[in-house]
């Protein structure tokens, strides 16, 4: 199944050609046109392909670029409705005790047309973020079964985005609504926290949810997990769920999602 959402972003090559495709129907197949190295394309929609858990952006009328080499990313604006973070760089900044320790270390970095790149930067600097990266890096099998993997971050200042790694955001925390049904969904308590640009969503039967306005980095309490062969997802909302692949899960933490290394607040 091939789910659509609406798009308001750049898409970048990088140091590779990005080939183009056309949707025909439930697929999508290469047209033998591509994007040149190091440039830019503004899309305004983008596609998840169930099949292939590869992610395509609309470059044109027709055409489709799908975010499949090393270093190809996407970038976006937040959504305003959801608001604006501060992200707050930290390692081992104890954001609990008494004794505030602003110690430097690498974050790592990026740019939208370089590579990812090494910084230090003080221990608990915070920095208000409006945009979001997501970068393709590869991809692993486990069990014959290709996972795609990606690079997030925010822009902290006019070209550089700090890794979602080696920050945290202050965002909106929301909670699950609606009734759990049974069957493929299993009730959980978990707070997700979106990690991606440009998140798959979908209802029970696996068609897809327009309309939603979380962006990278937004915290879900999540009261259920949508589990079957073809796909798997946290449940966000009444009969809304997010692809697991583009969210995080953790132990309940109530207000903040912070590192594994912390504990709850």
């Amino acid at each position: 199944m091939i789910r659509r959402f609406s798009f308001k972003g750049v898409f970048s090559t990088q140091s590779t050609v990005a080939d183009l495709y056309i949707l025909s129907g439930n697929t999508f197949a290469q047209n033998g046109r591509s994007l040149g190295t190091f440039t830019s394309w503004q899309s305004q929609e983008y596609a998840y392909d169930e099949l292939t858990g590869y992610k395509y952006f609309k470059v044109d009328g027709t055409e489709w670029a799908r975010l499949d080499k090393p270093g190809q990313n996407i970038v976006s604006d937040f959504d305003s409705s959801d608001g604006n973070y501060t992200v707050t760089v930290n390692r081992d900044f104890d954001y609990l005790g008494p004794n505030r320790q602003f110690t430097p270390y690498v974050v790592d970095r990026y740019q939208q047309l370089s590579s990812a790149k090494g910084l230090d930067v003080a221990d608990g600097s915070s920095f208000v973020t409006k945009t979001g990266i997501e970068m393709y890096s590869g991809s692993t099998n486990s069990n014959g079964v290709g996972t795609k993997k990606f690079q997030t971050g925010f822009k902290v200042d006019s070209s550089y985005f700090y890794s979602m790694n080696h920050v945290f955001p202050n965002s909106k925390l929301t909670s699950s609504s609606g009734s759990l049904p049974g069957g493929n969904v299993t009730p959980i308590t978990k707070i997700i926290n979106v990690n991606s640009v440009a998140p798959d969503y979908f209802d029970y039967n696996g068609n897809a949810i327009t309309g939603l306005h979380y962006n990278l980095g937004h915290q879900i309490l999540s009261d259920g997990i949508y589990t079957t062969n073809g796909r798997t997802g946290y449940k966000i909302g009444n009969n809304q769920y997010i692809n697991i692949n583009d969210a995080t899960g953790t132990s309940l933490m109530y207000g903040q999602f912070f590192p594994t290394r912390k504990g709850v607040n």
